[in-house]
C-alpha cells in the first residue's frame, strides 16, 4: 500500500501525470493525451503464486512528434493539488521498448519495468552468493538495479547447488520463491520480494462503479504448497579405449507443506522441505475472495494489497489485488 498524505486524501480536482526521462527530460500533463499502467504481484492467473516475476507496462499517447523516446528510461509521476501545491506519487519506472508517430501529431509509447527488460535481458553470473537474499543482490548488481524489501521470511541456503544457466529475471523469481514470495519491479524501480499483505483500504457500492464489481462464488484458501524439485546428475565414464562419455541422469521429488485441495504449486530446484515448512507457516491459511473491481483510482492500492470490498447487500470481503490497471485520460 502506498502511502499518502491527509491532505491529498481529502483533496478533489483533477490529477496530473507527469513523465520524467533519465536524462531530466520532462513530459508535462498538458502533453500528455493518456496513459495506462498496468502491475501485477502474481503470475498470469487468477490463483496466487510463489516465484513469478511479473512485468508492468506503461501505453500512452503523447502529444507531437517525440523521435527521442525508444530506449529511453523514464519515471511516472501523478499527482493533484494540496492546499494549492502539487503533491505528486512516482507510480513506476520503465524502459521505453517502442515509440510511434502518427500522422496527427501525435506519439504512441510502449515501455515496461526492469522485468521485462534488463532483467530479461541478462544472463545470471553466479559468483560467491551463497543464500537467496545474496543472489538477489548479484542479480542486482548485473543488471544495474537496487535490491528493495525483501520480506521477513528466514533466507534459504543456496550453496553447494548450480547457479547456472538462467536469466536474471528467471533466477529472481526462483529466489524470491524461497522467500515466500514473488519477484517484482517496485515504483522505485527496486527489485523487491513481494507477497499479499492487507491494505486500510475500503471499497464499497460508492467507490466503485455501477457494474464495476464481479465476485467468485466462494471464497478460495492456501491450504497446501507442493514444490518439484528436479535434481540433476552428471556421470562421466572412461572406457578402456580412453573415450568419454557423459550421461546426465534428472530425478525430480514432491515436496509438500499442509492439508487440504486447494494450494499453490511450483516448481524450484533450491527448494528444500525445511524451507517450505517456513513458508507455509507464513503464508498458509490465507483466505480471499476473487474478483474484479472497476472504481476510480486510488494512489494508495499497489499490487500485492489486500482490500476489503463490500458489495451491496453489505457483505465484506478480502479481495487480493493480484493485477491492478490504471487509466489516466488527461485528469
Amino acid at each position: 500500500m502506498r502511502s499518502v498524505s491527509d491532505g491529498f486524501l481529502a483533496a478533489s480536482g483533477r490529477y496530473y501525470a507527469r513523465l520524467v526521462l533519465a536524462d531530466g527530460t520532462e513530459v508535462e500533463s498538458a502533453d500528455i493525451v493518456s496513459l495506462t499502467l498496468t502491475a501485477a504481484c502474481n503470475g498470469a492467473t487468477d490463483r496466487l503464486t510463489l516465484g513469478a516475476s511479473p512485468a508492468a507496462s506503461l501505453t500512452g499517447t503523447l502529444a507531437g512528434s517525440r523521435t527521442d523516446l525508444e530506449g529511453q528510461q523514464l519515471s511516472l509521476w501523478l499527482g493533484r493539488m494540496v492546499s494549492g501545491t502539487l503533491e505528486e506519487y512516482q507510480m513506476g519506472a520503465f524502459t521505453v521498448t517502442q515509440a510511434t508517430v502518427s500522422d496527427g501529431d501525435t506519439t504512441t509509447l510502449l515501455a515496461y519495468d526492469a522485468n521485462n527488460v534488463e532483467m530479461e535481458r541478462t544472463t545470471y553470473v553466479p559468483g560467491s552468493a551463497a543464500t537467496a537474499r545474496t543472489v538477489l543482490a548479484e542479480i542486482c548488481t548485473q543488471a544495474g538495479l537496487t535490491l528493495g524489501d525483501t520480506g521477513t521470511l528466514a533466507d534459504a541456503d543456496v550453496s553447494g547447488y548450480s547457479l547456472e544457466g538462467f536469466t536474471c529475471r528467471a533466477m529472481a523469481g526462483y529466489m524470491a520463491a524461497l522467500l515466500g514470495g514473488n519477484a517484482v519491479i517496485d515504483a522505485q524501480g527496486q527489485l523487491c520480494v513481494r507477497w499479499f499483505g492487507d491494505a486500510d483500504v475500503s471499497l464499497g457500492p460508492d467507490e466503485y462503479y455501477s457494474g464495476g464489481l464481479s465476485l467468485a462464488a466462494k471464497d478460495w484458501s492456501l491450504d497446501i504448497l507442493t514444490c518439484s524439485v528436479t535434481t540433476t546428475v552428471t556421470e562421466t565414464a572412461t572406457d578402456e579405449d580412453g573415450n568419454t562419455t557423459t550421461a546426465e541422469t534428472s530425478n525430480t521429488e514432491t515436496l509438500a507443506w499442509g492439508l487440504g485441495s486447494t494450494g499453490v504449486e511450483l516448481s524450484n530446484p533450491w527448494m528444500t522441505q525445511a524451507q517450505l515448512a517456513l513458508i507455509g507457516a507464513d503464508i498458509g491459511g490465507m483466505s480471499y475472495r476473487s474478483g474484479t473491481v472497476s472504481c476510480l483510482g486510488d494512489l494508495r492500492i499497489e499490487a500485492g494489497d489486500i482490500v476489503t470490498v463490500t458489495d451491496g447487500s453489505g457483505n465484506r470481503y478480502s479481495v487480493p489485488v493480484m493485477e491492478l490497471t490504471l487509466t489516466y485520460d488527461g485528469g
